[in-house]
């Protein structure tokens, strides 16, 4: 009886964590998508809007995050998934308002999306996976705590057909409107009502899952009692686990470079040639797509394996293997081949998604392994801010260049270099850990 009680709530969180991932990865998709192959947001349209967003996630996502703080890691996820809904709404605004008034007004609706959407993403970067984290514990009476890598393997239909589905139906909507005058008009709206409707089921579960604790108030109390002494614990989490936070500030830039960037510069990249508007989306849909499910197919196989222990070898391994891509697609964007580019892109993305994602889960176990669960949502905001605001200054650096693909070379190269910092860290580390005796 308690192995299926046990199966029921492994299954529970990972339908979460699942929903988690696939609804991000399509509306991600398709929001960069619908803002890089709309002529009305203007020529430059997605680089301005990964500017915007890199700016107000570092003001936005932090303060956001340092706000909900004192609600406590639940009712933050929950006010996470409405800021999300609420932002969606705004963006399908902007796109209409882009076909019937000027620039100024569809970039204000924009920008009030790209603030919004840092509030949500505040919030469920922060709060997430702590919240189900203490979900996980309390369902399980304190017995176990969850594992974010190992769940990875369940659910695999949620983590993959849904992204698919959402993605397949996409292009459907421009094939089926194409003859029409305003196409992309009513295909992005009813696109936006799709987003709509799979993050309303996401927030019905989550929510549904948050109304069974007993402790939810509690907890939220609790949050409010020891915010006074967190200061110290903070600096003192920190100390004790900064390798692991830098690695994770990697793993989040790699991430967050092709989810806010790459992924939209590949649907404006196939958008270049000659073909029907829906076959350019459809082959930037399947960029997005191919390289979340080949990197799910890897973390079903190869994540679980690296569940428990902080294998250094392994881990500046993982890191090399983000550098051989991320090397070759520097050398593409300094060429004008588009097919070149869209090959080694495809490559960098893959392998960013999948180490990066990897990475994140690993060190995000870590993380609620060595740190007391009152504080680990502000090391999340901690970890998060620092990674937007090193994409943040990145991204200035390369407004001073006239070179055409400066963001993208100045993306990669931040990674480059953040990789080649964990590597020798990692690698001093173990060499001075082989050098202490077992009897210590």
């Amino acid at each position: 009886m308690q192995s299926i009680t046990h199966r029921l709530i492994f299954n529970r969180l990972a339908k979460a964590d699942a929903l988690f991932g696939a609804v991000g990865i399509a509306t991600t998709v398709l929001e960069s998508a619908l803002i890089a192959t709309n002529k009305n947001f203007g020529a430059t349209s997605l680089e301005l809007s990964l500017l915007c967003q890199i700016l107000l996630s570092v003001i936005i996502e932090s303060s956001a995050g340092v706000l909900f703080l004192k609600l406590g890691p639940f009712k933050t996820t929950l006010y996470g998934m409405i800021t999300k809904i609420f932002s969606i709404t705004l963006l399908g605004v902007a796109v209409v308002s882009s076909n019937y008034f000027s620039l100024t007004v569809s970039w204000f609706f924009l920008l009030t999306f790209f603030i919004t959407d840092a509030v949500g993403s505040g919030c469920l970067l922060s709060a997430f996976r702590p919240a189900y984290g203490q979900w996980f514990s309390e369902k399980m009476n304190h017995t176990e705590e969850a594992d974010f890598l190992k769940i990875f393997k369940n659910k695999m239909l949620i983590r993959i057909g849904l992204p698919l589905v959402i993605l397949l139906f996409s292009v459907g909507y421009f094939y089926v409107t194409q003859t029409l005058n305003n196409y992309f008009l009513y295909s992005s709206v009813i696109i936006i009502g799709t987003m709509l409707v799979t993050r309303l089921y996401q927030l019905w579960i989550t929510s549904t899952d948050f109304k069974e604790l007993t402790t939810i108030k509690k907890v939220t109390e609790n949050y409010n009692v020891k915010r006074m002494i967190s200061f110290d614990a903070f600096k003192k989490s920190i100390t004790k686990i900064k390798t692991i936070l830098f690695i994770y500030v990697l793993a989040d830039v790699a991430h967050l470079s092709v989810m806010m960037y790459a992924i939209g510069l590949g649907f404006k990249l196939t958008a270049r040639f000659s073909v029907p508007f829906y076959f350019a989306w459809l082959g930037g849909a399947l960029i997005g797509f191919i390289i979340y499910l080949i990197s799910s197919l890897f973390g079903y196989f190869v994540y679980p394996r690296f569940s428990e222990v902080f294998h250094h070898k392994k881990i500046a391994f993982a890191i090399l293997l983000l550098v051989l891509p991320t090397l070759w697609c520097v050398l593409a964007f300094s060429t004008d081949n588009l097919t070149y580019q869209i090959v080694t892109l495809f490559v960098f993305s893959l392998c960013s998604v999948t180490v990066g994602n990897g990475l994140l889960r690993l060190m995000t176990n870590q993380i609620i392994k060595k740190v007391q669960a009152p504080i680990q949502q502000s090391i999340f905001i901690f970890a998060e801010a620092l990674a937007s605001l090193s994409i943040a200054i990145g991204i200035s650096l390369s407004l001073y260049s006239t070179n055409g693909n400066a963001t993208i070379l100045t993306l990669l190269a931040l990674i480059l270099i953040m990789a080649s910092v964990s590597v020798i860290v990692l690698t001093f580390q173990h060499s001075f850990n082989e050098k202490i005796p077992v009897n210590a």
